[in-house]
C-alpha cells in the first residue's frame, strides 16, 4: 500500500551481554517480528478534521488538566489506592547490561504457550564466543534460561540456536500461564467415544494433508484487500465490493465428514503433484 508506508529500521531493543559461566558475549537484540496492520484515524465527516479526546471526570463532567490526574489501583468496593510516580520509580528495576544464563534446559521443557516476543541476537563485538554458544546449543538441543531488564521491566527469557545464529524470546512468568484445569470442557475429551475407523480415517486425512511448511503460501488476505481499497480510493476510483462466497453445507455425521475431507485432500494433493511434475 502506498499510503502511510513506513520503512522498517532494525533498531536494537536492548544491548548488553549474554553470559554463561565465565564466558560473556556482547550482543544487541532486534525484533524478529514486524507486525503489519492498517491504521485508521477518526474524522468529522463534515469538516474532515481529526477527532480529539478529552479527559473528563465522571463526577463533574469537566475536563481535567494533566497535572491534576493521578494513578490509582482499584481495590474493590469503589475504593482506590493512589500510587505516585516516585513510589513506582523506587520499585522499578534499573536497566540491566547483562543477561546471565542461569541454566540450560531441554527445549521441550518450555511450554510453547509461554513464548511471547521474539528477537534476533546480533553479535556486537567479539564473534568467537557468540559462535561458540550458537553451536553448543545446537549440538546439545538445549536452550539457555535467564532474566534481564529491558524498558524498566524484568523479563524471563530463553536463548536458543537455529544452528547459525542465536535467537531470544521473552516468555511469560509461570503464574501468568493459565492452567488448563481453570477451564471447562477438557474433561469430556478424554471420555469421547471414538471408533477405530474414525481414528484411522483421521490419521489418513492428516497424512494426506501433510506437506512441508511454506510461509509464502500464507497471506493476510483481509489486510491486502483493505490496502487495495485505500489505494483505489486515493486514486479516485470507486471500487465495487465483492460478495462473500457462501460456505459449504456442514456435514453433521463425523464419518461422512472424514470421508469427504479425505477424498478432497487426496484430490488436491494429486493435482499439486501433477502440476509440480
Amino acid at each position: 500500500m502506498s499510503v502511510g508506508t513506513v520503512r522498517y529500521m532494525a533498531r536494537p531493543s536492548w544491548s548488553g551481554s549474554i553470559s554463561f559461566g565465565m564466558v560473556s558475549l556482547p550482543v544487541a537484540i532486534v525484533p524478529a517480528v514486524r507486525r503489519q496492520t492498517v491504521s485508521f484515524n477518526q474524522l468529522d465527516s463534515e469538516s474532515m478534521s481529526r477527532i480529539r479526546y478529552r479527559k473528563v471526570a465522571d463526577a463533574t463532567g469537566e475536563e481535567v488538566p494533566t497535572e491534576q490526574i493521578v494513578r490509582a489501583a482499584d481495590v474493590g468496593g469503589g475504593n482506590y489506592v493512589v500510587v505516585d510516580d516516585d513510589e513506582l520509580d523506587a520499585l522499578t528495576p534499573e536497566r540491566s547490561d547483562e543477561l546471565a544464563i542461569e541454566a540450560f534446559v531441554p527445549a521441550d521443557d518450555i511450554d510453547p504457550l509461554a513464548y511471547d516476543t521474539s528477537y534476533y541476537v546480533v553479535p556486537d563485538g567479539a564473534v568467537k564466543p557468540y559462535a561458540l554458544l550458537t553451536r553448543a546449543l545446537a549440538g546439545t538441543g538445549r536452550v539457555g534460561l535467564g532474566s534481564f531488564v529491558m524498558r524498566r521491566r524484568e523479563h524471563l527469557a530463553v536463548v536458543r540456536s537455529d544452528g547459525e545464529r542465536l535467537l531470544l524470546s521473552t516468555i511469560a512468568w509461570p503464574d501468568e500461564v493459565v492452567p488448563p484445569a481453570d477451564l471447562d470442557g477438557f474433561d469430556a475429551v478424554a471420555d469421547a467415544d471414538l471408533t477405530e475407523k474414525e481414528l484411522d480415517m483421521a490419521e489418513n486425512l492428516v497424512e494426506a494433508m501433510s506437506e512441508d511448511f511454506d510461509p509464502e503460501a500464507f497471506t493476510d488476505e483481509y489486510r491486502t484487500a483493505v490496502e487495495e481499497l485505500i489505494d483505489a480510493k486515493a486514486e479516485g476510483q470507486v471500487p465495487v465490493a465483492e460478495t462473500a462466497s457462501e460456505r459449504s453445507a456442514t456435514v453433521v455425521d463425523l464419518t461422512e465428514a472424514l470421508e469427504a475431507s479425505l477424498a478432497d485432500a487426496r484430490k488436491k494433493k494429486g493435482s499439486r503433484q501433477k502440476t509440480t511434475g
